[in-house]
Order: structure tokens, then sequence, then C-alpha cells
């Protein structure tokens, strides 16, 4: 038991979700809209990475805080969980309910408890006599993942008929698990199957991710629904041997000999426990750039001399313009290497034209290059900076995964 909590402390009562009030990604607005002509009861959300705050004209409000309409005005009513840091509420702490009052749409009576699902930035709640919303299982298919998932929505809406997609960004493998037992429990996860994107974010943890999908398999049972499992991709992450960049997350994958690294162990455990039911990701990913050569025929600015297509067929590497477009950033077209870079700070000077791969003294992978006559250093090597699919070749990378997860999921 954390404490007690009033849904009523704030005088109003959420009952009519309006939006939701984000820091990442384009997953919400960072402002209130004007409150006139909202509805009284009309209320925002909050997703916030990080478990940080956001700082609006009404006040700082926190993961699982809500912005609600009361008199033509914005009131903050206050979470269970609002103003704790992030990690330190878990799935399964509890309130005292101190006073009656409706929250998220949920009426709450005083003397009852509310329980938390979900993780450090996703904060839900539900009276702790909630019974399951759950309805009969509807045709379709019901995604859920980090924010892999939020760049595949697009192409998974465009072709796959009867999906909905929960893109939970920077959550980890167990905070995807509780939310998809609170999507269960509020009847939302109510489609024939289940398609789960995890471990990503836990990449050494894959004993994370294994307690995770054995949740989600539990549920899925339970509720008779098929249950397919994608791997991570693995990010494009680098190392440096003192000859080439080494992809230190999908070069292991490739091998798949090394499991004392997590995604590794993460992917042999989905293969073994999922028969039938998982998707190598980064395996589909590079048969459709097999299946589409002339669009990865440019070179690999982080392989001086090859192709993408090469840096795929010999690494095993998702190639760089499904990630990013650096060109779109400023780097110069048609660049010609000049060599490695090891010092921190930048050179000098950089030729026109003419770029480095930094191989030390900072992120191995980035790109140095002149800007307007300057030296400038592109984030093209970090753990963030080569994730998410939204480069000029994503769309081959995503289409093809939403049509392994249709084959799979029978659609």
């Amino acid at each position: 038991m954390q404490g007690a909590w009033s849904p009523a402390a704030a005088g109003v009562q959420s009952l009519h979700e309006a939006g939701i009030l984000s820091n990442s990604n384009g997953r919400g607005r960072t402002q209130l809209p004007p409150p006139q002509g909202c509805r009284y009861g009309d209320y925002w959300t909050t997703f916030l990475v990080g478990g940080g705050h956001l700082a609006l004209q009404q006040g700082t409000v926190f993961p699982g805080d809500l912005a609600v309409c009361h008199g033509q005005a914005w009131v903050i009513q206050r979470s269970p969980a609002s103003g704790a840091p992030a990690g330190t509420i878990k799935p399964g702490d509890s309130w005292q309910v101190a006073a009656n009052g409706v929250f998220e749409g949920r009426a709450y009576r005083a003397g009852g408890q509310v329980v938390h699902y979900g993780g450090s930035y996703y904060h839900f709640f539900l009276p702790r006599d909630a019974r399951s919303m759950a309805g009969p299982l509807r045709p379709g298919v019901y995604w859920i993942g980090d924010s892999m998932a939020a760049f595949a929505r697009a192409a998974a809406l465009r072709t796959m008929p009867g999906v909905s997609v929960d893109a939970l960004n920077s959550a980890g493998s167990l905070e995807i698990a509780s939310v998809f037992a609170y999507r269960t429990l509020t009847g939302a996860a109510d489609r024939r199957t289940v398609v789960v994107w995890a471990g990503q974010n836990t990449e050494d943890k894959w004993w994370e991710t294994d307690a995770a999908l054995a949740q989600i398999r539990a549920i899925t049972r339970q509720r008779g629904q098929r249950l397919v499992v994608m791997t991570p991709v693995g990010r494009r992450e680098f190392t440096f041997n003192g000859q080439r960049l080494v992809g230190k997350w999908q070069e292991f994958l490739k091998a798949g000999s090394n499991l004392r690294v997590g995604l590794v162990q993460t992917q042999a455990l989905v293969r073994r426990e999922f028969p039938g039911q998982a998707i190598d990701s980064r395996a589909v990913v590079l048969a459709a750039v097999q299946a589409h050569p002339d669009a990865f025929a440019g070179p690999d600015l982080q392989f001086p001399g090859m192709s993408e297509l090469q840096t795929a067929r010999r690494f095993g590497l998702v190639p760089l313009s499904i990630y990013q477009d650096p060109v779109r950033n400023g780097f110069p077209r048609q660049a010609k290497f000049a060599g490695y870079w090891s010092q921190s700070g930048l050179p000098s000077q950089v030729a026109p034209g003419a770029y480095y791969v930094r191989s030390g003294g900072g992120v191995p992978g980035n790109l140095i290059a002149a800007v307007n006559g300057q030296p400038h250093e592109f984030p093209m090597g970090s753990r963030n900076s080569v994730v998410h699919f939204a480069g000029p070749n994503a769309g081959i990378a995503n289409d093809a995964l939403v049509a392994a997860v249709a084959r799979l999921a029978g659609n």
C-alpha cells in the first residue's frame, strides 16, 4: 500500500478522453488547446518518456496525471503516482481511496483501493474490484510493442484489416506486459491475434523479456488468442576493431552463437519457446533488402567501398537508408571518404565533399563533414540514432514486417 489518494482533490471529474499530452515522438501534444468550448469532464492523459514532467501554464504534470475541463478552464487532476520518481511505482502497487470521485472515466468510492498497471512512463489505474470488461474476441490483430511498432503502424493500418497498434515509446518488456494486462482488463486487446514486439529496449536483460512474454502467453492462452512474437532487430550501433566498424548487436544476431549477448539470448529463447509463432524481424528486413537490390545499391557511408546491399549480405546489417537519410540533415551528397577519425573533438577543417567516419574519441560510426564550411558531426552511430525505421527506404522494411505478421496471423 502506497498511501491515500483522492480522485476528487481537484474538484473535477475526468469523464471523456480528448487526447494525449506527451514529450515523445509525436505521441501527443506538448501543450493543451484553448479551453474555450471544451465539455465539462473532457480530459487529456499524460504520457512522458523518462518518467519526467511537462510544464504547462496550468502547472506541472507527471505521468498518469490528467488535465480536465472544468468551467472553461483546464484543471490538473493528480494520479495516485503523481510526482513519484521513475521506477519507484510498480505494477500491483495500490492506494486507499480517500473520497468518491471519477478518474479517467471510472468511478472510485471512498474506502476502496486503486491498483497500478504499467511501468515508469505508463501509469494506468483500475479499482481493486474491477472486473474484466473484455467481451468476445473480434477478428483482426492487436499489435503491442515499444516505439518500433509506432514506425510500422502506418503500414499495418494500410494493409492489414482489423488491426490496432499500441506503441509504447521507450517501454521495456515488463512494461509492455503490464500494459497488455491493463488493455485486456479494459477490453482494448480483444482481437483474435496478439502480436508482441518486445526486447529492443531491454537488450541485455533477456530474462526480463522472457518473463514478460510468459505473462502475455498466459493471458492469451486463457483468452483463446493466437500469439505472435517478433524478435528485436537490434540497433545499428558500432564498436571499432582497428580495421572496421563492427555492428555490435546485428552481427551477433547474424552469428547467433554468443549467448552472453542479451539479444542473442532473447532470439534463442523466442525460437525455442514460440515455435511456429515467431518472426525474426532482422531476417525479414534483410530478405526485403535482397528483394530490392536497386534500392540498396548506393554506398554504405559507414563502410567505405561497400554498398548497403554488400554490408547487409556480409555482416547482416540493416541498411542505414532504412533508418536515416543523412543528406536530409545536411550531409553532402556523393561525399568521398577521407579516413577514420579517432580524436575527441572535430578536425580543424574538412575538405568540401569529403567526410570522416568516427572510430574513437566519441561514438563510433558517426560521420564528420563540412556544413557551410565548418566541420560538423552527424550522429549516425549512437544507441538512439539508429533504432527507428525512418529513412527513405523505411517503407520497404515496414511493409515486409507487416506482411510477415499478416502471414502468421492468418490475415
